[in-house]
């Protein structure tokens, strides 16, 4: 098992100038705090995915997606269970918890996709 994510490819992600990928990954990261819709999330999401397509670093993602899959899960879980809203979902649940949970699982993806991306196009002497 390699502990680092770093992929010698060729791609147009991996040509970047450093400060331009980090510049990328801030950027995904400021959106993910911007964003309020999911819908907008999504899509932030698969731009990410996208990206990590067209770096050739979807295998990273496989490496990743235990944790993609239950840090979303417990996001929407928890926020179903403690948000507060008017509209009743079911016992003391909300539909405004169960959408705050989608929108905090989403942006917890957006960051995590962000950050496995710069890991890995960019090499530890870059940073």
């Amino acid at each position: 098992m390699d502990l680092y994510f770093y992929l010698e490819r060729d791609s147009p992600l991996h040509r970047l100038h450093p400060v331009t990928k980090i510049a990328v990954t801030a950027t995904a990261c400021t959106a993910g705090l911007l964003l309020a819709r999911p819908l907008h999330l999504a899509a932030a999401c698969l731009s990410a995915a996208a990206m990590l397509a067209l770096a050739g670093a979807l295998g990273n993602l496989r490496r990743v997606r235990a944790f993609l899959a239950l840090a979303s899960v417990g996001a929407v879980a928890v926020w179903t269970l403690v948000g507060r809203g008017p509209t009743p979902l079911w016992l003391w649940m909300t539909r405004e918890g169960l959408a705050a949970g989608v929108v905090a699982a989403l942006r917890i993806d957006l960051f995590l996709l962000a950050g496995v991306l710069f890991l890995s196009v960019a090499r530890n002497e870059e940073t």
